[in-house]
């Protein structure tokens, strides 16, 4: 979803009606970007109707994030937990109130956000053993049998911006690709009714069409450097039209994302002669990484990423001067 001058702004599908115990199952293609929270979630918050100092918060969580690192340590949630969470170690989680919880971090073993549909099920029972698991790409990842919701809940999947513990977001605009939804009762299990209306429907936009990722913001130079903190340049004197800038130095951009060892294809088309440079950074609990890549202008340079690369310092170097009307970075099927 897209929101002229939006910063920050997420999106959500929503069920319109509650669905009681089964199997939840979805497809879909999440983002890399570190800041956001990707997630699928059952959710159903209402006051106690007789003591309404006590709030209800059903809700069964997987949530997918990036890694918040910040001087070299790994940043902590509202709760005061840390967040050892990036796109291979999704959280799962059960409510039942706002204060009694059971949480988990479970790595998968790969990066989810390798431009591939994914299934995110979820199985919560009722009955003679109350529990929820939760599956990815059809293996069971982790079981819970604490705090499991006893009242019915409504879906929900989307994207959103936590308060920085996710990593700080510095991209224009991505999106999750849901593929598919199904939903299976289990047969005789049950759960309460409260406040389950049905709500509303919205509707869906025909035509949507889904935008091809360039992990490169401002790639294609839309509007001036100035209108955009994505790019930095050494030259004072760069000049900007529509779909071009010229300059003559150096010009960067730091990709923060989850890269975790998957291969990308990098290509800065332009006139004149400069060279571009790929530096591979993260530094997580004061593990460093380091290594990078060069090639020249209209090169395509493949970058194999370390399996703990959580960004791509690119900097373009002119020699002399320079005029780059596109930069293109994108996932790499090599």
């Amino acid at each position: 979803m897209l929101v002229p001058q939006g910063q920050r702004t997420g999106a959500k599908v929503q069920s319109c009606n509650t669905y009681g115990p089964g199997s939840f199952v979805v497809s879909m293609k999440i983002p890399a970007f570190s800041g956001i929270c990707t997630s699928m979630w059952l959710f159903n918050s209402f006051k106690d109707t007789d003591n309404p100092e006590i709030v209800w918060n059903y809700e069964i969580d997987i949530e997918i994030h990036g890694t918040a690192v910040k001087n070299g340590q790994l940043l902590g949630m509202d709760n005061g937990s840390v967040n050892i969470g990036n796109l291979s170690t999704p959280l799962f989680t059960t409510w039942v109130t706002e204060r009694n919880y059971t949480s988990e971090y479970k790595n998968v073993g790969y990066n989810l956000a390798d431009g591939q549909f994914h299934t995110y099920r979820i199985d919560w029972h009722t009955g003679d053993s109350p529990r929820v698991e939760y599956y990815i790409d059809g293996v069971l990842i982790c079981t819970q049998t604490t705090n499991v919701p006893t009242n019915e809940m409504y879906l929900n999947i989307g994207c959103w911006f936590p308060r920085d513990w996710c990593g700080q977001p510095s991209f224009e605009t991505d999106c999750a690709v849901v593929e598919s939804f199904s939903y299976t009762p289990f047969s005789g299990e049950t759960a309460a009714k409260q406040n389950c209306e049905t709500l509303s429907n919205g509707g869906f936009l025909d035509g949507v069409t889904v935008p091809e990722t360039n992990y490169i913001a401002n790639g294609s130079f839309n509007y001036e450097l100035n209108k955009n903190s994505a790019w930095t340049l050494t030259d004072d004197s760069a000049s900007y039209e529509s779909g071009s800038i010229s300059f003559n130095g150096t010009m960067s951009q730091t990709v923060t994302m989850d890269c975790l060892g998957l291969n990308y294809a990098l290509k800065v088309d332009g006139q004149g002669n400069a060279n571009v440079k790929v530096t591979y950074l993260s530094i997580v609990n004061d593990v460093e990484v380091t290594g990078e890549v060069t090639g020249n202008l209209g090169e395509t340079i493949l970058l194999e990423t370390p399996e703990n690369c959580t960004a791509l310092l690119v900097e373009i170097i002119s020699d002399g001067q320079v005029t780059v009307s596109s930069v293109q970075l994108t996932l790499s099927a090599n």
